[in-house]
């Protein structure tokens, strides 16, 4: 019994070596397109084995012959035909898809039966289907991104103008199934158009005029309802056939948003027309108000100027009073007086010069009345050095009056009794912003006033004045006695 079969294995390897020693197998399998053809025994060992395939890998199939497939042949890829050997050495001839790294190959089995009936080897077919396993991917990826677009998309017939394609974004819009869109064409969802209307619309695509075509329509649902679209129109060639292919756009939120805009726009322009209105009107009113501050200010600047006037009649009397008396006292009263006044009348100078009517820079009125007080006071051997730190600050004009006559009293009392007869020294004038208070600093290095002056309150005519005015600033005077006499008048502004 074992040398029998032992006997018919050997007869079928001899036929077989003897159809491979024909050249056709050789003819058939270097001509194997993309792939290969093997014939494989029941051991797993290759009988033969030749193909294209062979090529593309730089590979030598004359070497696998003789030897298993299962070292000659990638362990992943072994893997896989060992799960089809079951089957095909049942008698089955079988396809299978085998995957290596990067590549696919459709691996057919044939099994080769002796007149016995038992199957002493098959026959592999492998074809490297790679290029095409990966455009198949590609299309199932852009099928399924079609489908599910949210873009309604659909392709008719060029002729009968039948529905062959609606993805799943335009089916859910309209309400309708697959089997029930293909039983209609573009004229049922289109209300608009009749089949002549639609037909001279999609002429010039028939007749190669134009690539594309866009336009705004309705579209109905199945339920009737309607809602807005833009429709961009192509025919395309699709093999021997020409399709028509609709990419549609739902456009209800941009009808909405237009509308909205539309009678936004409609209410700006009524406000617009009203503003304008109410603009004229306000300017007419502001060209009013203008004339009354001017007609206001050249009152103001007039009753400056009569008061200036009258001021430097009086201070014109005091002097000549005083060039006709010889009481010394009374020549001093009338120059302090003088002075004061002057502090005054200086003030509504400066508000001659300026637009406003009731501020002036207190900086530049205090430089100028210094100057005033100084030139008065000082004699030829009596020189004094004025140092001057004065922000620019626009003061209101009562407050302003009472800074000066503080100043022209301060400056008369260090001018008087600060040095010894006939001698000068510095003066310090500062006037500061700090925040919300206003501080007025004059000092000198003289002797300074009295210390029983200050203790018991022996005050002069000159730091009662002084007290007085600093009262109606509503402000508050520090007097310091350490190295000469310093005045400090804190106060906010009130305007």
């Amino acid at each position: 019994m074992g040398k029998a079969i032992k006997k018919k294995s050997t007869t079928v390897k001899k036929a077989a070596k003897k159809i491979i020693a024909s050249s056709l197998p050789h003819i058939i399998g270097e001509n194997f397109p993309n792939g290969s053809i093997s014939l494989i025994d029941k051991e797993l060992k290759f009988i033969f084995t030749n193909g294209s395939g062979y090529k593309a890998f730089g590979l030598d199939p004359r070497k696998y012959v003789g030897k298993s497939i299962s070292t000659a042949l990638n362990a992943t890829v072994f893997k896989q035909i060992q799960k089809a050997l079951p089957k095909i050495f049942a008698g089955k001839s079988i396809t299978q898809e085998i995957k290596m790294d990067d590549y696919y190959f459709l691996n057919s089995y044939k099994p080769i039966v002796n007149k016995n009936g038992k199957i002493d080897a098959f026959v592999l077919v492998a074809q490297n289907i790679t290029d095409l396993k990966k455009t198949t991917q590609e299309n199932d990826k852009l099928q399924y991104i079609i489908k599910r677009s949210l873009n309604e998309i659909y392709i008719f017939h060029a002729d009968t103008l039948l529905f062959e394609f609606v993805n799943d974004g335009a089916l859910k819009n309209l309400g309708y199934s697959q089997q029930a869109i293909k039983k209609l064409t573009p004229i049922d969802l289109k209300p608009e158009f009749t089949l002549k209307s639609f037909e001279k619309l999609i002429t010039p695509l028939r007749k190669g005029k134009e690539e594309k075509i866009e336009f705004e329509t309705y579209h109905r649902r199945a339920n009737g309802t309607h809602y807005p679209v833009e429709v961009h129109l192509q025919l395309v060639n699709a093999g021997n056939e020409k399709k028509f292919v609709a990419i549609i756009l739902d456009i209800s939120q941009r009808k909405t948003d237009q509308i909205f805009i539309k009678e936004k726009n409609e209410e700006l322009a009524t406000i617009i027309e009203e503003l304008q209105a109410s603009s004229e009107e306000l300017q007419e009113q502001n060209d009013q108000l203008a004339l009354l501050v001017k007609e206001k200010e050249d009152l103001f600047k007039e009753l400056h100027h009569r008061i200036k006037n009258n001021l430097q009649m009086v201070i014109s009397l005091l002097f000549l009073k005083g060039n006709q008396t010889q009481e010394t006292s009374l020549q001093l009263f009338i120059k302090e007086t003088r002075n004061r006044i002057f502090s005054i009348a200086l003030l509504h100078e400066q508000l001659l010069q300026m637009k406003g009517i009731d501020k002036l820079d207190i900086a530049k009125y205090l430089q100028k009345l210094v100057k005033n007080l100084i030139d008065s006071y000082s004699s030829n051997n009596q020189q004094f050095e004025v140092k001057l730190d004065l922000d620019s600050y626009m003061l209101s004009t009562e407050q302003a009056v009472n800074v000066g006559l503080i100043t022209n009293e301060i400056l008369s009392n260090i001018i008087k009794y600060a040095y010894p007869a006939g001698q000068g020294g510095p003066i310090y004038i500062a006037f500061k912003q700090s925040k919300e208070v206003l501080t007025l600093k004059i000092a000198d290095v003289g002797k300074g006033i009295p210390d029983e002056i200050i203790k018991n309150h022996r005050k002069s005519y000159g730091i009662q004045l002084i007290e007085l005015f600093t009262n109606q600033l509503k402000g508050k005077l520090i007097l310091s006695n350490n190295n000469g006499t310093a005045y400090e008048i804190n106060f906010k502004d009130n305007g």
